[in-house]
């Protein structure tokens, strides 16, 4: 089941929208990261509006999106987090007793949380998903299927050692270190070698814009509008979420 397919049944995620057809240009977007087809033209325009792209022919490994206040991007990584860990089966790479992780890195503890209580509620919203945790914590949950989605803050020391499947750059461009100068090109060098051994990871650097420096200024200057490369987002928080006023 594609993650479209997903978001539109009553027993994945459909119940968690209010009215799904707000979320329509995540939905064009998340078509355009796993590479599914996209046939309105209404929605080839957003795509060239917010990418510089006239098509997106398969799915991508990397992407950067870069998204205005209130555009919901929160809550669809907690989605993307949820439906890599339950929807793909990564016990073919995974040895016996090893867990693979589907990071959610933060700022802080407060955007840690929030995510948490999002993937959280996800997982609380339909016995189909319910059946599936080991143990939800105050962290992470830990799920039957060798995979935990854990939720951390922005520290390129505590991320090293880990199997990673996915790794979703929570609002890369406030991060904000003592233990670096950079520590969003130090956590990129951390995870980018572990995601390389794992056909089909994915890695989301999704941020508010802030500053022409650091990660997510470099490959929006380096990669939008160009195909082959991490798939570069860049839209306003009206074209998101239309119910901003």
């Amino acid at each position: 089941m594609n993650i479209i397919e997903a978001l539109h049944r009553n027993d994945c995620f459909k119940p968690l929208f209010k009215d799904i057809s707000t979320w329509h240009s995540w939905e064009v977007y998340l078509k355009a990261l796993f590479g599914l087809q996209i046939e309105d033209p209404k929605d080839r325009k957003l795509l060239k509006d917010c990418t510089g792209l006239r098509k997106v022919v398969k799915a991508v490994r990397e992407s950067f999106v870069i998204c205005g206040r209130r555009s919901g991007k929160s809550f669809v990584s907690a989605i993307i987090a949820v439906y890599m860990a339950t929807f793909k089966d990564w016990s073919k790479f995974l040895s016996p007793g090893e867990r693979g992780y589907i990071f959610v890195i933060a700022n802080d503890k407060s955007q840690a949380k929030i995510i948490k209580n999002y993937v959280s509620g996800i997982f609380q919203s339909s016995a189909s998903f319910r059946k599936l945790v080991a143990k939800d914590l105050t962290w992470e949950v830990e799920l039957r299927n060798q995979v935990t989605i854990m939720v951390k803050t922005a520290s390129f020391r505590t991320i090293r050692g880990y199997t990673i499947l996915c790794a979703i750059l929570e609002e890369i461009a406030f991060w904000r270190s003592e233990e670096s100068a950079n520590p969003d090109k130090e956590i990129l060098a951390a995870v980018r070698p572990s995601l390389a051994t794992i056909p089909d990871s994915l890695l989301i650097g999704i941020s508010t814009p802030y500053s022409r420096a650091g990660v997510l200024f470099e490959m929006f200057k380096r990669y939008y509008g160009k195909a082959g490369g991490p798939l570069i987002w860049r839209a306003a928080t009206g074209k998101m979420n239309p119910t901003i006023r």
